[in-house]
């Protein structure tokens, strides 16, 4: 298992993420986290390959960063999948743990909680999987309010008008990290049956060979980049 991120590497990767060789439209690292935390507990699983090149161009996928040395991109590649891998970690082992990385700005000696970036990353991961969300979004539709709030023009609008703003945002910015929880539980049973469909033998011993077949000792395709047996085919290790 790969190690977790120190606090120096997670903020070594935000300034890897903003710098000048990187694209203007390349994710910052705390909207990172909320794009990797929306893969990590949605209804499918997607591997590195579907959503990397989403972190350095967003929605309008440009071009992936020219680095100098291929170590360089090595070095950056590993610490987001570092990052990835602790989001896996936490929804495995203590959801309730949770707690999402939001910047703070200090004006006149009084601190401000800034969430928009971690809600705009939660709705690009999101956005990559779209119709597999749409159930819980017909049967919940005011389960996304927190992200929208925060990170749409319509969300903005609405906390411009409110009587009170700042008892407004301090009220919703309290409410996403329980949501988050409850999103993950939400499609906790799906993913686990999902999961159980592509790796079991089929029931009717027709002798058809299953269409997916994972070695103990493959990497598992969660893409955790742990090995399949100390990841998703240990008992109830399902995430």
């Amino acid at each position: 298992m790969l190690d977790p991120l120190s606090e120096k590497e997670f903020e070594e990767l935000d300034r890897l993420l903003l710098s000048d060789d990187m694209p203007e439209s390349c994710m910052d690292v705390v909207t990172l986290e909320g794009f990797l935390t929306a893969i990590v507990i949605g209804p499918v699983t997607l591997s590195p390959a579907k959503w990397l090149s989403s972190i350095w161009g967003g929605e309008e996928q440009a071009d992936t960063p020219q680095f100098r040395a291929l170590e360089d991109f090595n070095h950056l590649v590993g610490l987001i999948m570092r990052l990835y891998n602790d989001v896996v970690f936490t929804f495995e082992t203590e959801p309730e743990a949770f707690s999402p990385t939001f910047y703070k700005h200090t004006v006149k000696g009084k601190t401000y909680t800034i969430v928009d970036e971690w809600c705009d990353g939660f709705l690009q991961g999101m956005r990559l999987a779209q119709e597999a969300w749409q159930p819980m979004l017909d049967s919940n539709p005011e389960m996304l309010r927190p992200f929208k709030l925060f990170a749409t023009p319509e969300g903005w609008a609405e906390l411009d008008a409110a009587e009170n703003e700042e008892a407004m945002h301090a009220e919703w910015s309290r409410k996403i990290a329980p949501t988050v929880r409850a999103i993950h539980a939400y499609w906790l049973p799906y993913r686990r049956a999902s999961f159980s469909e592509v790796t079991s033998l089929p029931n009717d011993h027709s002798g058809v060979a299953p269409t997916v077949k994972i070695g103990r000792n493959d990497p598992c395709p969660c893409g955790s980049g742990k090995k399949y047996k100390k990841c998703c085919g240990a008992p109830r290790s399902l995430h």
